[in-house]
């Protein structure tokens, strides 16, 4: 899973949820611009739901990923982020998870109203990844290159957009997994 921060006024939860009846023993794994962190194992009862503050396993991640592995019970998990500014509610993201690890991956329907967005991405390998933005509609869009740091969390800024509906498309040299957000 790939999406959310933990910086002051940023609150990210990791929602596991157990739909069977056996108990799942969940290995979860933060990795941030740093690398990944320590492993937590956190227990899912069966027909239950389990939230995790990831500020707890990654403080202060301004770009933040989990890996996830389970045993005893398969369980599906998402990142769910609220914002505060001050003692007022900004808003709130939900990521779910993406496609498995590949060379490309495409992600539809990003809705850009204020000039930019981010992509954040993760490679299992160092990497050139290369980030397009194309409009829905028939606008311009951007391009931007970086070199990626293995098994970290790069952030990629996309600047300069039309308000409009974008397709985002990440190639890299390596394996990777992503996603974007607008603020």
């Amino acid at each position: 899973l790939v999406g959310g921060e933990t910086t002051t006024g940023k609150t990210t939860l990791l929602r596991l949820v157990n739909a069977t009846s056996s108990t799942a023993a969940v290995t979860v794994t933060p990795v941030t611009s740093e690398g990944f962190g320590t492993d937590t194992v956190v227990s899912v009862p069966g027909q239950s739901e389990v939230s995790v503050p990831l500020s707890a396993l990654a403080p202060d991640a301004t770009a933040l990923a989990v890996h996830l592995s389970s045993t005893g019970a398969p369980v599906s998990a998402f990142l769910q982020e609220t914002s505060v500014d001050g003692l007022t509610a900004s808003g709130a993201d939900v990521w779910g998870a993406g496609d498995s690890l590949a060379t490309q991956t495409v992600i539809p329907g990003i809705s850009v109203s204020s000039g930019a967005m981010t992509v954040d991405v993760v490679t299992d390998a160092d990497a050139q990844v290369r980030v397009t933005a194309q409009s829905a509609t028939g606008g311009s869009g951007a391009t931007t290159e970086v070199q990626a740091t293995g098994d970290s969390v790069t952030q990629v800024e996309l600047s300069g957009l039309s308000d409009d509906l974008y397709v985002v498309t990440i190639t890299s040299s390596a394996n990777l997994v992503a996603a974007a957000q607008v603020e």
